[in-house]
């Protein structure tokens, strides 16, 4: 299943995934950046906390400040939570019973749909009162995979709200 939800705040994002009950590093678990904007910015490896919160300021590696201002307001989204949920009785399969290739076509599923979300990212701009879109086919992705909540194992995907443009 998959939900998507609204990351408001850069900085209590940062603090949920890394921080609180250390909830996400708990159990055998795994992060990544993924996506051609992310590769194209040099973020690979695992997410490190401060690049994950300066990321989802808008504030890039090679210098870049993405942010929105308006006044003394500073207007920027930072980006959306894709949560990529398995259901409960798969989760107990993979984790309780050890059958990992519940766990391998979890994983699967994520990087496919993030494979075919990213081809169609687009990039929205206005201009002299006219909002024009473009297919920009890449976005910068965070993935926080999950297997030690009560609900059942999952993968997080902060996206950022800002497709890196061709």
């Amino acid at each position: 299943m998959l939900s998507v939800s609204t990351v408001k705040s850069a900085s209590k994002a940062s603090v949920y995934y890394f921080e609180e009950d250390n909830y996400y590093f708990q159990g055998e678990q795994s992060t990544a950046w993924y996506g051609a904007g992310a590769e194209s910015l040099g973020l690979e490896g695992p997410v490190k906390q401060e690049m994950f919160k300066q990321v989802l300021e808008g504030k890039l590696p090679d210098g870049s400040d993405l942010t929105h201002m308006v006044g003394n307001e500073n207007k920027h989204r930072p980006g959306y939570d894709l949560t990529f949920s398995a259901p409960k009785s798969a989760s107990i399969l993979a984790l309780v019973y050890g059958d990992k290739t519940v766990l391998d076509a979890h994983k699967w599923a994520v990087e496919r749909t993030l494979y075919e979300v990213e081809k169609l990212a687009s990039t929205r701009t206005y201009s002299g009162g006219e909002t024009t879109f473009e297919q920009t086919g890449n976005l910068v992705i965070a993935q926080f995979l999950h297997d030690t909540n009560r609900n059942s194992e999952h993968t997080c995907i902060p996206t950022l709200s800002w497709p890196m443009q061709r």
